[in-house]
Formats: C-alpha cells, sequence, structure tokens
C-alpha cells in the first residue's frame, strides 16, 4: 500500500504497543492470545531484581488488538469507514511527499482535501 519505510515499522509498532491500543503475545490456543511478551524494560526490571532469572521469550509473536484498541478501530468505523483502510493512509503519504517534493504546496493539498 506504500504505508511508511522498513524502517519505519518497528517505530510504528512500538507506537501501538506503548499507547496500549495492542499487545505483544506469544502463540495462544485456539486463537487466543497467549502470554504477554515481557517488554525491554520489565526484562531490565526482572534481570535487576534476579540476574538469573529464567525468562522465557516464545518462539513467535502476534500484536493483539486491546479493548481501547478495539474501540479506536470501531469509532473510525462508525465515522468513516474508510478511515480504517489502508489506501487512505496510503493516499495520504503520497500527498505529504508531494509537498516535501515541491511539486503541490501544503495550502493546495490543504485546499483540495478539506
Amino acid at each position: 500500500h506504500g504505508i511508511g519505510t522498513d524502517a519505519s515499522i518497528p517505530t510504528h509498532v512500538q507506537n501501538i504497543v506503548d499507547r496500549r491500543y495492542a499487545q505483544v503475545c506469544g502463540p495462544g490456543d485456539d486463537g487466543r492470545a497467549g502470554r504477554p511478551i515481557p517488554t525491554e524494560q520489565q526484562i531490565y526490571n526482572l534481570r535487576r531484581k534476579d540476574p538469573n532469572a529464567k525468562i522465557e521469550m516464545p518462539a513467535s509473536r502476534h500484536m493483539v488488538p486491546t479493548g481501547l484498541g478495539l474501540a479506536l478501530i470501531g469509532g473510525y468505523d462508525k465515522l468513516d469507514k474508510e478511515l480504517c483502510e489502508p489506501g487512505v493512509r496510503s493516499f495520504m503519504e503520497r500527498q505529504v511527499a508531494m509537498i516535501a517534493d515541491g511539486a503541490e504546496t501544503l495550502e493546495d493539498v490543504l485546499s483540495q482535501n478539506l
């Protein structure tokens, strides 16, 4: 969809987790979320308490939406279903790139979209 770059994906994922829209979990049973994977800060705190603590990390990770994340998407869906679609974000990124390249002005893009 032309959204972001490979370098920006970890930042997007971290923002989603930091804002508590989703959590990163290990695999679960029957489509349910597994145990939450500890964050770097949690691992650091565990190591400070017990340097020899065994910290199990699952073989795979999954992003699981929280209630807040589901509510946010539900709100967007009620306002305008297209807000949840990647095409909207892709369009916005193309518009921003055109401004950055000098092909469009901020004023032109705003007047076309608002």
